[in-house]
């Protein structure tokens, strides 16, 4: 999770620099370009797909057969969004040019995912509970077991039953 708000903490810096020191020149939009929405749900994937690579290095995490690289995320990213790199570099350079429109942008990615984060932390807490209920379930039938075995040896007679001296 530290890893998670480093990195938010790290594309608001980094895009609120470039914010600053960009120039006040008025460019034409490139083609293709994404309104606010559809930049703010791409930021998104791409931060989601940058948090994983830091997690996976951070984990020394090595690939695995049939598992994808940190590549493969991005361009999962740009496939699902049909563009590439390039393309997605000119249309930052024109938010670039519109600081108010670049920050709301990225407020609005860091407030998803915070939101995702918030959501993950309860369905962890969640499953960790159904886990604690579970185990203390079992501990209970086992316990009951247990004394059905000791109520099943009083109710034998004495003589059947074996003396531990």
């Amino acid at each position: 999770m530290a890893n998670f708000l480093y990195m938010n903490k790290f594309v608001i810096a980094l895009f609120s620099i470039l914010s600053l020191i960009s120039c006040d020149s008025k460019i034409e939009k490139p083609d293709p370009f994404f309104e606010h929405d559809q930049m703010v749900d791409i930021m998104t994937d791409l931060s989601l797909a940058e948090g994983t690579r830091i997690y996976a290095r951070a984990s020394h995490l090595e690939r695995k057969e049939g598992e994808y690289s940190i590549n493969d995320y991005y361009a999962m990213v740009f496939e699902k969004y049909n563009i590439t790199q390039a393309e997605l570099d000119s249309i930052n350079s024109w938010y670039i040019n519109y600081p108010e429109e670049n920050q709301a942008i990225f407020k609005e990615v860091l407030d998803r995912l915070n939101k995702l984060q918030a959501e993950e932390k309860a369905i962890t807490k969640e499953v960790e509970k159904k886990r604690i209920e579970k185990m203390k379930l079992k501990k209970e039938k086992a316990k009951a077991k247990t004394d059905s075995i000791k109520i099943k040896d009083s109710d034998k007679p004495k003589s059947l039953v074996k003396s531990k001296e």
